[in-house]
Parts: structure tokens; C-alpha cells; sequence
């Protein structure tokens, strides 16, 4: 009953003002389902991304509420598509947006199949990664994280790490992420220090990454040099530190003052 009465509701303010662009976000949109109560954890395992994430072992819950935030950016694009319109047409529309789409619209390259397609990576338990390639390894005092896909990113981490380059770059592609090029990968990385370890790979052009959790970040000076974090007062709970608005615009400065909900 309340997405009908929602959709006359729309009728009746389009009706008044045909140019008004109206947006609704639930958990399943329209259909059958339009009155069940959903949230980010319920759509993770319907939309499939638990199972995914779990490979050939049980379903992973990902703590980032993956479909609440997609949901909300997804939205907005449909907001700004529907005022794009309205510029061509003077005419306003309502759009639905919800966490069961956002759901499979998040794994478009899971979804999206196709006649001779290769099959998409599986995840699992204790994931390091899906290849030798782009997984995480562990130095003397950390994490750190290598995503090669390029062969001249192939010759800098041969380099770098000083492996054996018998193998090819469409050789080392194909190499699984607990075989022999891992294990090699993770010898060489295991008696270096992670900074140390960076910096090689960052001279010789192989994309790696130190491993932090979000509040580790408040100490990178790069992040807080280009704007990625913002100081204010909250409302109810005071001095707080946030993520900054979702991009820089040249003329219309905006700055978060509210990103979490009171409490």
C-alpha cells in the first residue's frame, strides 16, 4: 500500500507541476516486494555479493554497507539524469531507486556474460587475492598490497623484487595466487621492510599500497594535503573528522558538516 500510495502521490505533484523531479529509495523498489523491510546486510545476501565474496566456503558479509552508500550515490545520478532531461524536454519525472537494484548494479562484471567470456574471479576465506599478480603479502613489518596488469608493471616488480623473469608476462598473468610466482613474491617480500619494500616498487613502476585500516589514514600527510578529510563541529557530537564531500568543484566550494546521523 505504500508504494501505491506513493506512485498517486507522484501522479498528483506531476500533475500540479510537470516539472518536478521526484526520487524515492526503499529497500526493493516496486513489485511484490515493494512492503518488506530490507537493509544493507539482507541485500547483500540476496543480490549475491555474500556468496561471492565467499567463494567455495560460507557467505561474507562486507562491513562497508556497500548497497546504502551505492544506493544513495545512485540516486543522484538519477537525479541528475532526470534534471539533464528536464533541460531537453521541460519536463520532470520520478525515478526509483533501491537497494535490490544496487544491489546487481554493483556487480556489473559478475553479471554481464557473453559468448566466450572468461569466467569472473571467486573470492574465499582468508582471500589474499585472486593471482600472484594482485594479492597482499606480508613484509618484515606489514602488509602491502601489489596490483600489476601491465607488462612493464611485470618488469619493475621482476626488478624490484629481484625474481626470476623466466616466466612471461602472459605467463606470470595465469599464475595462481598460492603458486610458484606467489611464493616467490612472498619470499622476496617477507625479508624487506614494507616501506622500503614500496619505494622499490614505486621507482620501477609497480602499483603496490601499504595495507591500513580507515582510521590509519588519518596519519597519511598526502590525504590531508589534498583535502580527503575534514575537521568540523558536529551538532550532537562535537569535534569530529570525516570524509570530505564526494568531489572538488572549482566554483561552488561544499564542505560536510553533517555525514553521520544523530545520535
Amino acid at each position: 500500500w505504500r508504494h501505491v500510495h506513493f506512485a498517486l502521490e507522484q501522479k498528483v505533484l506531476l500533475s500540479i507541476n510537470p516539472r518536478l523531479v521526484i526520487c524515492s529509495i526503499s529497500a526493493y523498489g516496486a513489485g511484490p516486494k515493494a512492503l518488506l523491510p530490507g537493509f544493507d546486510p539482507v541485500l547483500q545476501a540476496e543480490g549475491g555479493i555474500m556468496a561471492a565474496q565467499g567463494g567455495d566456503g560460507p557467505p561474507v558479509q562486507h562491513t562497508l554497507n556497500v548497497n546504502d552508500v551505492g544506493s544513495a550515490a545512485m540516486a543522484c545520478f538519477g537525479i541528475v539524469s532526470a534534471l539533464h532531461a528536464r533541460g531537453i524536454t521541460g519536463k520532470g519525472q520520478a525515478l526509483v531507486a533501491s537497494l535490490a537494484n544496487t544491489s546487481v548494479a554493483l556487480q556489473w562484471g559478475e553479471v554481464t556474460t557473453y559468448e566466450g567470456a572468461a569466467p569472473y574471479e571467486r573470492g574465499g576465506h582468508d582471500n589474499l587475492g585472486v593471482s600472484a599478480l594482485r594479492r597482499f603479502y606480508q613484509a618484515a613489518d606489514g602488509w602491502l598490497a601489489i596490483a600489476v596488469r601491465t607488462p612493464a608493471q611485470y618488469s619493475g616488480l621482476v626488478e624490484a623484487l629481484g625474481l626470476d623473469a623466466a616466466l612471461t608476462y602472459d605467463e606470470a598473468l595465469l599464475e595462481a595466487r598460492d603458486g610458484a610466482l606467489a611464493e616467490q613474491i612472498a619470499l622476496a617480500v617477507a625479508g624487506m621492510r614494507r616501506d622500503a619494500a614500496l619505494d622499490r616498487l614505486f621507482a620501477l613502476g609497480a602499483p603496490a599500497a601499504h595495507d591500513v585500516r580507515g582510521y590509519d589514514s588519518y596519519d597519511d600527510p598526502f590525504l590531508w594535503e589534498n583535502g580527503y578529510f575534514e575537521a568540523y563541529d558536529h551538532p550532537t557530537q562535537g569535534p569530529t573528522i570525516g570524509a570530505r564531500t564526494f568531489a572538488d568543484f572549482s566554483r561552488t566550494h561544499h564542505v560536510m558538516t553533517k555525514p553521520v546521523p544523530d545520535i
